[in-house]
């Protein structure tokens, strides 16, 4: 009997499942972040193997992965893929192993094969185009480079708004308020604590715009608007890659949490004959599914049930 493993590796933690052909969750482990830009690529190999042992302790005979078939899908990994295999392949020698970047576990998970696009939209933005088993990139060259369509955007543009209330270059906005409820502070005191936080600490600042859209605020509006756009680009171009209607997968908190303001608004910029389309499946399930469909094994509604079933069960046991 053929198992398969699918990983997804972020920046911030790693999960692994391992699952038969019909979509059980036989085993599962999170660990830490696996990004090999974040911790080096020998330390993103270690964690990967470790990741492997623990899925397969309890299933002896499979140590040297026979009858084991493996798809990573890492964040960072670009650049990284020779080195992430071959460190994968000498841990499991007689295994079928694929690694690549984690956008391929999103577009997976609603798409296992053919063309499409995931569009992700987390503190950074990124788009990527899978075009005749070829991945593209569109964006996500970190927050210096990119702009809009991103949690640091949209937070940079809630404090920016905020102090230009305050010293008359902008319109009043009920941010304004809302960043002294959550902070205690009014945005012009928060100076030294925005250099010192930095990115992360600026992106913690876009759940707001929610709340400020929700109130019909303008300005609140128009940093939805322009960040939509950016969003929108990303897609425009993944359609002239593709040049045909095609579907793209969402991800990332800015996707999750604004909807469907933020989806209505990327409709409305975007030339793109697209269908935006969200994913109720955690993104290990791509990884899984990538594995399954390069094994020439459907991924059937039956194999995403028995998943999600065993999935929720692991992770909420009675």
């Amino acid at each position: 009997m053929t198992l398969y493993i699918g990983i997804d590796g972020g920046g911030t933690k790693t999960t692994a499942v391992l699952c038969n052909s019909s979509g059980t969750v036989l085993s599962d482990v999170t660990l830490s972040g696996s990004n090999p830009n974040d911790i080096g690529i020998h330390a993103s190999v270690t964690l990967l193997n470790d990741s492997i042992d623990r899925l397969l302790k309890a299933f002896p005979g499979s140590e040297n992965g026979t009858n084991l078939r493996l798809f990573a899908g890492i964040a960072g990994a670009l650049n990284h893929l020779q080195e992430l295999r071959r460190g994968l392949q000498q841990h499991l020698p007689s295994a079928h192993i694929d690694v690549h970047t984690d956008a391929t576990n999103l577009i997976c998970c609603e798409l296992p094969t053919g063309d499409g696009a995931c569009l992700i939209c987390g503190t950074g933005s990124a788009c990527f185009v899978r075009h005749k088993s070829e991945f593209l990139r569109i964006g996500g060259w970190g927050y210096l480079l990119d702009s809009g369509g991103n949690g640091y955007t949209i937070g940079r543009d809630i404090l920016e708004a905020a102090l230009m209330a305050y010293d008359g270059r902008g319109e009043q906005t009920c941010l304004s308020d809302l960043i002294e409820r959550f902070t205690g502070k009014r945005a012009e005191s928060l100076i030294t604590d925005i250099y010192e936080g930095g990115k992360p600490y600026i992106a913690s600042f876009a759940p707001l715009l929610l709340e400020g859209i929700q109130k019909n605020d303008p300005v609140s509006r128009d940093i939805l608007s322009e960040n939509a756009k950016s969003a929108a680009i990303m897609l425009d171009t993944a359609y002239r890659t593709l040049q045909k209607p095609f579907t793209a997968v969402l991800g990332g908190g800015i996707n999750q949490h604004f909807s469907p303001y933020w989806q209505d608004e990327i409709q409305k910029h975007t030339s793109a004959p697209v269908t935006l389309l969200t994913t109720e499946m955690p993104p290990v399930f791509g990884a899984f599914a990538k594995a399954l469909a390069e094994d020439g094994v459907p991924c059937t509604d039956s194999v995403r049930r028995e998943f999600k079933k065993t999935w929720n069960t692991r992770r909420n046991p009675q």
